[in-house]
């Protein structure tokens, strides 16, 4: 037994290590032609991230968090300060415990980000996918079980799912290195994957937003990484604004 859960999780290790590097965005060009230098404002800032991933059967777990945040300057750009100051949990009923635990988590990881001079990321905190979340999405994977599967390939579909919806929740923890100044345009990458015994599947990602016409900055911005199996199609979209602070 001891093999074989070594083996999955060495076969999930793999695949997210070679298809997490191959969606990574491209966006040398964009500031290889001189990218306007931001302007944020001296007041506190609002910014809000929205987390949905799809679960079987048309559930889904919705995590937002909101933090107040602080632009202060630099010689060669900005630094972000921030703290959580509201979240929200929806979760099925079945998952009802861990959408409390995580509705009562405050989120420490997030800052501070450090902007270079055009607001493109220079570094953030550690990236780590909660380990309550990740918990909350293996639970609710569990129904793989059910699906039509050839018989004798059900082990090897799941590790198979696994390790792209694994792919997919390493993305997800870690914000675009353009999030603040996100493209008009879409940015779009695709990686198809094959296992030996005909398997196939494929993880997609999709990210595009606006700015605001007074600091040139992420006004609203929406991702979404999608895997795809034969017989199953799996949803993660991330939603970001950034607005006015209200006065505490």
């Amino acid at each position: 037994m001891a093999s074989v859960r070594s083996r999955r999780d060495a076969l999930r290790t793999i695949w997210t290590a070679a298809l997490v590097p191959a969606l990574g965005w491209s966006i040398a060009s964009r500031a290889a032609v001189g990218a306007a230098r931001i302007a944020p404002p001296a007041e506190p800032m609002l910014f809000v991230r929205r987390l949905t991933r799809e679960l079987p059967g048309g559930y889904a777990i919705v995590v937002e968090r909101g933090f107040r945040i602080r632009f202060a300057a630099q010689a060669d750009g900005f630094r972000i300060e921030g703290e959580q100051v509201s979240s929200s949990v929806d979760a099925p009923p079945n998952l009802a415990a861990y959408a409390d635990i995580e509705r009562q988590r405050v989120e420490t990881g997030v800052f501070p980000i450090e902007l270079d001079a055009q607001g493109l990321i220079r570094s953030t905190p550690a990236a780590a996918a909660p380990a309550a979340l990740a918990r909350g999405v293996e639970l609710a994977l569990e129904q793989v079980r059910t699906m039509q599967l050839p018989k004798g390939g059900e082990d090897q579909a799941r590790t198979f799912l696994l390790g792209l919806e694994q792919a997919a929740g390493r993305i997800s923890s870690a914000p675009p290195p353009d999030l603040f100044i996100p493209p008009a345009n879409p940015e779009q990458a695709t990686r198809e994957v094959t296992l030996p015994g005909g398997l196939a599947g494929s993880i997609s990602s999709r990210f595009s937003g606006t700015l605001s016409p007074l600091t040139g900055l992420l006004q609203q911005a929406e991702r979404i990484v999608v895997t795809e199996t034969a017989g199953s199609t799996r949803r993660t979209l991330e939603h970001w604004t950034l607005g006015a602070a209200t006065a505490t």
